[in-house]
Parts: C-alpha cells; sequence; structure tokens
C-alpha cells in the first residue's frame, strides 16, 4: 500500500507539473497552498524531489490550508468601510436565502421554446441502432467489452452489425465481477444457434478483462470509438467521448485518426460527475431527459474544476 499510495502521488506530481508548466521550468521559491498539500506531508514531498527544492527554496506556511479563505477576507477588508454585520445577522440571512444584488453572466437557452425541442428530439430519433432478437438468432455473434474508469459496458452485434444483447453497469470498485455478472446473463439468454466467432475488449481494463476472461483481442479505446462511429457514419470527421474520468475529441482525416485532444484539468462534467451530481440532487437519469431545458436564462458555469462545486 504505501508503494502504492507514493506511485499515486508521483503521478499527481508529474500531471500538476505537466499542466501548469506547460513544458517550462518551476524556478525560485515555491508555496505549498491548499488541503491536500497541508494535509499530505508525502505528497509534498514528492513535490520536493521532483522540482529539486531546498528547505530555502520550499515554503509551507502555518494553516497554508486557509490561504484563499484569509485572501477573500483581507479582500473584504480592502473593500471599503461599509457598514458591519453582526455574525447573528448573518446566519439569519443565509437560514433564509440570500438574493444576489450582482448580475451574473448567462447563456441562451438550449431550445427557446416546446416546438424547437420537439424538433430536436424528432431529429435524434432518427439515429438509432438496429437491433436484433437474440433469442431468435442463428449465427455468428461478435462479443465487445469497455471496461471503462467507472463503468462496464457489454455489446453483442450479429453478422450485419445488428445490437443483438447490451449490458451497463457501474463497476463498483470490481470491473471483473461486472463483467462476469453480465456474461452470465449473457449465457442465459444465448440460444443454441448463436455462437461468438469473437471477442474484444477496450477502455482502462482493456488488459484485465482481456486475461481474465481469455478474450481474443484488445484493442485501444480511441480506436474503437472511431471503428464503431464509422460504422454508422462513413464519413464521420470528429468522435467525441465523454467517459467516466476523461473527455475526448478526436479528429479524423481520411478515415485514420489525426489529432485526439484530452481533458487534463479534472474530471468536472465526467460521467462520475454527472452520476455523483444526479444522485445528490436526488434526481433520476429517466425524469432528467423527459425535463425539456427550457429555462430563459441557464447560467454560465466557470470552467474546469468550478464546475464541480
Amino acid at each position: 500500500m504505501r508503494d502504492l499510495a507514493a506511485s499515486i502521488f508521483q503521478a499527481v506530481v508529474n500531471q500538476t507539473i505537466s499542466g501548469l508548466a506547460c513544458g517550462k521550468p518551476i524556478r525560485g521559491h515555491v508555496a505549498f497552498l491548499g488541503g491536500p498539500l497541508h494535509f499530505l506531508s508525502e505528497l509534498r514531498q514528492a513535490f520536493v524531489r521532483t522540482l529539486h527544492l531546498t528547505e530555502e527554496t520550499a515554503i509551507v506556511p502555518e494553516n497554508s490550508h486557509l490561504f484563499a479563505a484569509t485572501g477573500a477576507a483581507m479582500a473584504a477588508l480592502s473593500g471599503g468601510e461599509d457598514e458591519a454585520v453582526p455574525m447573528d445577522s448573518l446566519l439569519e440571512r443565509l437560514e433564509h436565502g440570500v438574493m444576489l444584488t450582482f448580475g451574473l453572466k448567462h447563456l441562451p437557452p438550449l431550445f427557446r421554446n416546446q416546438e424547437e425541442y420537439a424538433a430536436f428530439n424528432r431529429r435524434h430519433a432518427q439515429a438509432k441502432v438496429q437491433r436484433g432478437d437474440l433469442e431468435t438468432y442463428s449465427g455468428k455473434c461478435y462479443l465487445g467489452i469497455d471496461a471503462g474508469s467507472t463503468t462496464t459496458k457489454v455489446a453483442l452485434i450479429g453478422e450485419k452489425g445488428e445490437l443483438l444483447y447490451s449490458y451497463y453497469a457501474g463497476n463498483s470498485g470490481s470491473p471483473i465481477e461486472t463483467a462476469r455478472t453480465a456474461m452470465r446473463e449473457l449465457m442465459e439468454k444465448m440460444p443454441d444457434t448463436a455462437v461468438i466467432a469473437r471477442s474484444c475488449s477496450t477502455g482502462y481494463g482493456e488488459s484485465l478483462l482481456k486475461s481474465a476472461f481469455r478474450l481474443d483481442d484488445g484493442e485501444v479505446e480511441t480506436i474503437a470509438h472511431c471503428t464503431a462511429a464509422a460504422f454508422f457514419d462513413p464519413k464521420v470527421d470528429c468522435v467525441l467521448d465523454i467517459g467516466g474520468q476523461d473527455m475526448k475529441c478526436i479528429k479524423l482525416k481520411n478515415g485514420s485518426v489525426d489529432t485526439i485532444l484530452l481533458n487534463e484539468a479534472c474530471s468536472s462534467g465526467c460521467g462520475s460527475f454527472w452520476r455523483t451530481s444526479q444522485t445528490r440532487w436526488a434526481t433520476r437519469r429517466k425524469d432528467s431527459r423527459q425535463k425539456p431545458p427550457l429555462r430563459a436564462r441557464p447560467p454560465r458555469f466557470g470552467e474546469r474544476a468550478a464546475l464541480c462545486s
């Protein structure tokens, strides 16, 4: 466990330095601020080792986890001599809700009216996966397993690409057990007239599932995405993948991957974020799909980690 923790800390350090420095050297004095760097001393040491800091150049202030809050208080102090608000009055005001007195940036609504929303649904309803009946199917089948960072997906297709069986579930910390549950369910539904001719895994757990279930092939996630997209639209030139922990924009040229853009800041807006948010808001997915986003002035969220707040 100690070696694993050290590896995770070093990965955080490498990702942070490469993302913030953008290839430029970090020189001079470095102050370690914020909760993780205050409470996790080994994380600080990993930064110190990687940046070759000394006792003089590495600054670890007391109460460093409170520096942002302290800065906000200092900003309020320098804002002028406004009338002081007693703590009791402030707490009472917060309990009854606070009305913002300043303007917020807003985005135009996704749909201006119900008609635009209905037109959107009609257009998207035209793009559906062709489905087949597994119970009556006869012939070769092809199995694909996507072991993602937070969920596992299983798809069984026929010789014409029709979807015969699908499975989707959270990993719950064990993608092998999740995939095993799907395999048991699939085997119960497989008729004697159907045979799995070939199998392939992809995603974060590609190698793990390939070894565990002795699958025929393993494919890189980006190639798997583009192969499926090109099957439905041979002229596709851009694939957007919102995964459990990251987002990718894959640009194609002449049927091949040309450029891959990957979010490197944080996982806000990814699958795990939406799942956690829906649980927090006690909103079921099917309910959220049925409600059209017709807000007159949807708020403009901040970028990157601000979305998580």
